[in-house]
């Protein structure tokens, strides 16, 4: 009888053992894979080709737009051009056939106010702040930086007043308080025929904020 219940005490201490070991294992294996999901990018794969998302941002497309696609922490963002206008940060990526033009002569002429077109009438003060050549999977890009300032009507207290400025093409004598202060930063590349311009912006003050996420979605654009 003695001889019994030592057995018996013994496979009823075994059972626990055995379950924390399955327990243990189990949680090294999720904490593995977990962490090897929390590493790996985000990437939206377009018709033609790849880009990386910053974490928490998402992507819109537009069948109306094909050649437009929109990343935005706004998780009801449109891809329409007028969106352009919003003050939070956004990056936009366009693409059309580019026929014989190369990527230098391209540059050349777009470079000199590459801004969003919601403010190609209206902005002032351009500065072209960076320009480098890189290489995106063996393809030559082109790398430009730029700031750019945006009237600001909506803070303006005479709106006849400000309408009257941007008529009159007067925009540099509004106050500083009325004005927006933007930066670019755009990656320019040409693959298949295609030319792939894909732009971060941002409000001036908040640049320091994005600019690491901004440049390590460009750089890993794959077209």
């Amino acid at each position: 009888m003695k001889i019994k219940n030592i057995f018996f005490d013994k496979k009823l201490i075994s059972i626990p053992i055995v379950f924390i070991f399955f327990l243990v294992l189990l949680s090294t294996i999720y904490f593995f894979f977990n962490k090897k999901t929390e590493t790996l990018p985000n990437v939206y794969k377009g018709s033609t080709f790849e880009i990386t998302v910053p974490d928490g941002w998402s992507v819109a497309t537009s069948s109306v737009y094909s050649d437009f696609t929109v990343i935005s922490q706004d998780k009801k963002i449109k891809a329409t051009r007028q969106m352009l206008s919003t003050s939070d940060p956004i990056i936009f990526l366009s693409t059309k056939d580019v026929g014989s033009t190369t990527l230098d002569e391209f540059v050349k002429k777009i470079k000199t106010n590459l801004v969003p077109v919601s403010y190609r009438y209206s902005y002032n003060n351009y500065k072209i702040l960076e320009e480098a050549t890189t290489t995106l999977n063996d393809t030559e890009a082109y790398i430009l930086g730029t700031y750019f300032e945006v009237p600001n009507s909506n803070s303006y207290t005479d709106k006849n007043e400000f309408v009257k400025k941007i008529k009159n093409n007067s925009t540099t004598t509004v106050s500083q308080n009325y004005i927006t202060k933007y930066r670019n930063l755009s990656i320019i590349t040409i693959k298949d025929g295609k030319i792939y311009i894909v732009t971060a912006t941002a409000q001036d003050e908040a640049w320091s904020k994005v600019e690491d996420n901004f440049r390590k979605v460009l750089i890993n654009f794959n077209p």
